[in-house]
């Protein structure tokens, strides 16, 4: 009865999860996953963000969800600033969760960008001599229809051009790119040219307004695949824009209903069998009249289909169809990913019986980093690594309806990212040292990082390093690469633990 026991439990504020999404639904359910773990989470759209957003002194982990670096089609990005202070944020400790999507990593301009050298995977350059250049006419549908307001801001003319301007800027120096409008008649608003100053282009596609009249298909289909027939690229390619209640002149001459001659499926049918494919983007419903005529003509082109009554989405749809011909990062394909080693992120997770993913962006694991899970290929999907005294996670798919849309109700979808985010969030715990081991070849490389309680370099006197294995204790050489950061390597033995 006179036994006696105490206990301290230091009880700190909930994490704080800074969210930075391309499209709102792009951190939704990550989101709400995180919040039912007690974390404190904020979803900032990048369209949205202001100065407090990127103030991250009391941020534990940051999360790119699809938020682009790269301004395109006049649409916010996330500043350079921005991305010099996150860089800075991780090599201090601070968490970072990078998420894929039509607006991250090479899509997103991470390449170019101050968050690159911070990815625990690579973004390769693009290499004119060895990826086949692409032509790309783009014909926009300039009629009446395409002056309605979308919200209280823009018209669907206006969100067109913005999607025109968007695969403008994907595309690389040595493509080209020409852009119609049509009513009744053809208006050349870019004339097919190599793509040398990508900014002066858009410019002009975003100075595009509706006329009035419907949009004449075959006239529109003529006019580009005669301009494609200058050109000598090996890839050559349609996209044609349309209203689905509202495309005319479906037959040659034949402005209105259906009669005899030449159906435009004929005529991008001859031109797909020449090398020359059309994909469609339509503005509407399934139910609208023109929707199975549209539907078949990118059939016929041997191109994609893409639907929507959404005009705000029409920017994304250009960025997928375009980036999927001039790049080969985006792979849209049903898969399920494969461990690839154990790691405190997965878990209890059983990856065998998860449903499938619908996507996934390629990306290639630095030397230093280590592979979770893998996709097609070998692909990695899920990937991490140390910088500096900070952790990065990199995860190729995305975490919302658009690949991982069978995911948001598999129980593992939950414990996946919240594990995830408990491991990347910034430790204070042992924040002066930070040591990582990287072991290929017979050889183990070690980087040593020293950082104080505020971030800045530890260099003072003389640190040490030692390998303990099989054999007796040995110390280690450490070159100084910089100010607080230190490498070092030693021989080790498959089988063997050090």
């Amino acid at each position: 009865e006179n036994n006696t026991a105490t206990a301290t439990a230091l009880v700190g504020n909930p994490p704080l999860v800074r969210i930075f999404t391309g499209e709102e639904h792009d951190g939704t359910s990550l989101a709400r996953a995180l919040r039912a773990e007690r974390m404190d989470v904020n979803v900032v759209n990048v369209q949205a963000i202001t100065p407090e957003h990127e103030n991250l002194d009391e941020v534990d982990l940051v999360v790119l969800a699809n938020a682009p670096a790269a301004t395109i089609g006049g649409a916010n990005a996330l500043r350079p600033a921005f991305l010099r202070e996150l860089a800075r944020y991780v090599d201090n400790g601070g968490g970072l969760m990078v998420l894929g999507g039509p607006q991250a990593y090479d899509m997103g301009g991470y390449g170019h960008s101050e968050i690159d050298r911070v990815l625990p995977v690579k973004i390769d350059p693009i290499d004119p001599e060895v990826q086949a250049g692409a032509t790309i006419i783009i014909i926009l549908d300039r009629s009446g229809s395409m002056s309605a307001m979308v919200g209280w801001s823009k018209t669907k003319m206006e969100l067109a051009d913005e999607g025109a301007a968007a695969s403008i800027n994907l595309l690389r120096p040595f493509d080209s790119v020409g852009v119609m409008s049509v009513t009744e008649t053809v208006r050349w608003e870019i004339k097919t040219q190599p793509v040398r100053d990508p900014s002066a282009l858009r410019r002009k596609v975003m100075r595009i307004r509706a006329d009035g009249g419907g949009i004449f298909v075959y006239t529109a289909l003529d006019a580009a695949y005669e301009a494609l027939r200058k050109v000598n690229t090996p890839l050559k390619h349609v996209i044609l824009f349309s209203d689905a209640a509202d495309s005319e002149e479906k037959v040659k001459g034949v402005p209105f209903g259906i009669g005899t001659g030449t159906t435009s499926q004929d005529l991008a049918r001859r031109f797909q069998a020449g090398g020359v494919t059309t994909s469609v983007i339509g503005i509407g419903t399934d139910d609208d009249v023109d929707t199975p005529f549209l539907k078949d003509l990118a059939k016929a082109g041997g191109g994609r289909f893409y639907l929507t009554a959404d005009a705000t989405k029409l920017r994304g749809l250009f960025v997928e169809e375009t980036e999927r011909l001039v790049d080969t990062s985006l792979h849209e394909e049903s898969f399920q990913p494969k461990l690839r080693r154990i790691h405190p992120m997965v878990e209890g997770i059983d990856y065998v019986d998860a449903p499938p993913l619908a996507g996934y962006q390629e990306v290639e694991a630095r030397p230093t980093a280590e592979v979770i899970l893998e996709g097609p290929q070998g692909h990695p999907i899920l990937t991490t690594w140390r910088y500096g005294l900070g952790h990065v996670v990199a995860w190729a798919s995305d975490a919302g309806p658009r690949w991982a849309e069978q995911w948001l109700t598999w129980p593992g979808y939950n414990t996946q990212w919240t594990q995830a985010a408990r491991f990347a969030l910034r430790s204070h715990a042992g924040d002066e040292t930070a040591i990582e081991v990287d072991v290929a070849g017979g050889q183990a490389q070690m980087r040593i990082a020293r950082r104080d309680t505020r971030g800045l370099t530890l260099d003072e006197g003389t640190i040490r390093a030692r390998i303990s294995g099989p054999d007796a204790p040995q110390e280690l050489a450490l070159d100084s690469m910089e100010p607080g950061l230190w490498q070092a390597g030693a021989p080790v033995e498959d089988g063997k633990v050090y």
